[in-house]
This record gives C-alpha cells, sequence and structure tokens, in this order.
C-alpha cells in the first residue's frame, strides 16, 4: 500500500508518501472496503524506468489514456531541488508543454468525467 501526501498544484511539487507491506492484499482490500467503502477504482498498467536517479512512468490508465510522470526521489531531508534541471531536461526531450501538466490524481480525473 502506498500513501501519499502531495498538494494538487501545477509542475513540480513535493510528495511524501509511507510504503506498506501488506502480507494479505485481497483481506486487507475486504476490511477497508468494508469500513470506508470504495469510491472509485484506477485500473492502470505501468512501465517503469529510472533515468539519472529519476523515475520515468509510463501509465496506461482505462478510461482515460495514457501518461508519463517525472519522479526523483530525494533522501528524507534531501533538498529536492537538485532533480530540477534534470526534470526539465526531461520535459523538453519528451516535448512536454506547461499546458499537458495536471494537477490532479487519476482518480480525480476519473470522478470528473473530464478528457485528459
Amino acid at each position: 500500500m502506498i500513501a501519499y501526501e502531495r498538494p494538487d498544484l501545477f509542475g513540480y511539487k513535493e510528495s511524501r508518501y509511507r510504503l506498506i507491506e501488506v502480507p494479505e492484499p485481497a483481506e486487507m482490500l475486504d476490511a477497508l472496503a468494508a469500513v470506508l467503502g470504495i469510491s472509485i477504482v484506477v485500473s492502470k498498467t505501468r512501465q517503469l524506468f529510472i533515468f539519472k536517479g529519476v523515475r520515468i512512468h509510463l501509465d496506461r490508465v482505462e478510461s482515460l489514456g495514457d501518461f508519463i510522470e517525472f519522479e526523483g526521489i530525494a533522501a528524507d531531508g534531501g533538498d529536492p531541488s537538485v532533480f530540477a534541471e534534470l526534470l526539465n531536461d526531461l520535459r523538453r526531450s519528451f516535448g512536454i508543454r506547461d499546458g499537458d501538466l495536471l494537477s490532479v490524481s487519476y482518480s480525480d480525473l476519473l470522478r470528473s468525467d473530464s478528457p485528459a
């Protein structure tokens, strides 16, 4: 399970997350669904590449389409700005313009029924 904490902003943003090993994922899903309900399901496939310490996620999201995400991983207490130049270079290399950036999650896009 991955718990994310990040602002809904355009452009680069700092994210904090926690990875939690779930030895019984089906049981955990059943328990959480019983207590919290399920508001939406995001079905995606992801290809992951790593380039100079930046994770490049190529996502195909059912009902939304294809997406790319760059994720520079800074150690706890590390300075995330060290990735700024590399992230800008990657954006240029992939032809990603400011207008292509999203500020919300896949689940938010699915809830809004707006084209991505």
